[in-house]
């Protein structure tokens, strides 16, 4: 397809599985914009992975209306879980006090040089709760501008992606998904996933610095939607 996407896309594979992630800026404006790529793109594959669920999300929602075979199934490899963790609370805690502090007026300039630094380091520690660092620095920076986000240690979004790339490998692996899929995820996960789909030891490890966020009954299962006449709704975990 010719096609200037502004978006990056990846494609690996995973035993028999054709994985193709495409990045996205999941608004509707973006949607809109692109349409005629999204309708060829979702149409396409054998499997369609979306990374939010179909209630709620505007851009998820208008995505699924360009699929023609409305009987098809999608697939959330997302984990669906509840709250935060304990540790995100305290660096989000942490974070917006160092930041609210540092917007006390200066009394003199070496005073205004540390209250910018813990300015920035609350902003760091607030934003990295949802994963919004690397959002942020392509903002200022550019869309080119990246960063490793597996430093997140208390990141929702690191483990989210971690959990991702494992139901991928278990798609492929345990339940037979072959031939070619199609995952539309927003474009800050990317780096995370390239970085951990076909690592598995890489995400056995950094899993194991997320038991605060841990539901088994929720995380380590992909959801399957279903349209039921025009409403797309869970029909099982596999």
């Amino acid at each position: 397809m010719n096609y200037n996407y502004p978006k990056e896309i990846y494609n690996t594979k995973i035993e028999n599985l054709n994985l193709r992630i495409i990045a996205v800026d999941h608004h509707l404006p973006f949607l809109i914009k692109n349409e005629n790529f999204f309708r060829e793109e979702i149409n396409s594959p054998d499997y369609i992975f979306f990374e939010g669920g179909l209630r709620k999300n505007i851009f998820y929602r208008g995505l699924a209306k360009l699929l023609d075979k409305k009987d098809k199934s999608i697939y959330v490899p997302d984990p669906l879980f509840k709250g935060l963790g304990v540790n995100d609370l305290i660096l989000g805690g942490v974070g917006a006090d160092i930041f609210v502090s540092s917007l006390k007026k200066p009394i003199s300039r070496m005073d205004f040089l540390k209250k910018s630094g813990a300015g920035l380091i609350g902003l760091y520690l607030i934003t990295g709760i949802w994963g919004f660092r690397e959002d942020m620095l392509q903002k200022i920076l550019g869309k080119n501008a990246t960063f490793d986000n597996k430093i997140s240690y208390d990141s929702v979004q690191d483990f989210r992606n971690i959990v991702s790339a494992d139901n991928f490998n278990r798609a492929a692996n345990e339940l037979n998904f072959e031939g070619d899929a199609t995952y539309f995820v927003g474009y800050s996960h990317l780096n995370g996933l390239r970085a951990y789909i076909n690592n598995p030891d890489i995400r056995r490890k950094k899993r194991k610095l997320y038991p605060h966020l841990e539901r088994p009954s929720l995380t380590d299962k992909i959801r399957e939607y279903k349209n039921k006449e025009g409403v797309w709704e869970i029909v099982g975990f596999i």
